[in-house]
């Protein structure tokens, strides 16, 4: 009986990380930072996007593991409820899926500096690896995820899932030029509106559920 309780319990986890899983992938929202690293390196420099990559997502994962970790302790620390927490991380999530629905990108907004490797290091950490990748809208996701779940297997399963999503936006940026001209522009745009649409609906219900 206890065997079969606890099977149900695991199903019942994996759903929820299912859903994890999904929101932190929309929430870093890698193919919207594509057009954005090609504006700041070049689309010919592949060794620099290469580095610039590797250490976008290694910053998103340092920051979301300290998220994940610590996150609720420094917003003890600040004095800052959860529900508080919640309401301001959902409006800025929200805020963002306006901004991409009305087409208003941070790669538009970028100038292109000169390639080299500490350039390639700098865009790593900022803006690429944050806010772009590890912003707002996915830290506000880690530490409303791990506020929930407390076992050291969820914990497991949550670094696991943030470890997988910045494996993932280290592949799609690593081959932003390949990844260009598959989707082509229109493709981008289009998926720019469908990510900020979603995005808009995470926050919403993370909003509601503040308040």
């Amino acid at each position: 009986m206890a065997t079969v309780v606890c099977i149900a319990g695991a199903c019942m986890h994996w759903s929820e990380y299912s859903r994890f899983t999904i929101s932190l992938f929309l929430l870093l929202g890698t193919f919207m930072k594509v057009p954005l690293i090609l504006s700041l390196v070049g689309g010919s420099h592949r060794e620099i996007i290469l580095r610039s990559a590797t250490v976008a997502a290694a910053t998103a994962f340092i920051i979301l593991l300290i998220a994940q970790f610590a996150g609720e302790w420094i917003l003890i620390a600040v004095g800052t409820s959860l529900p508080s927490f919640q309401i301001g991380g959902g409006l800025v999530i929200s805020l963002t899926g306006l901004s991409l629905l009305q087409g208003r990108t941070v790669g538009a907004q970028a100038n292109k500096v000169q390639p080299s490797q500490a350039i390639a290091f700098q865009i790593g950490v900022s803006p690429l690896g944050t806010p772009a990748l590890a912003g707002g809208g996915s830290i506000t996701a880690v530490i409303l995820e791990t506020h929930k779940l407390h076992s050291p297997i969820d914990d497991f399963a949550i670094t696991f899932i943030i470890a997988a999503n910045c494996v993932v936006a280290w592949a799609i940026l690593a081959t932003a030029p390949s990844v260009t001209w598959l989707l082509g522009r229109n493709g981008l745009l289009v998926m720019e509106r469908i990510f900020g649409l979603l995005m808009l609906a995470i926050g919403i219900e993370i909003v509601i559920a503040g308040a």
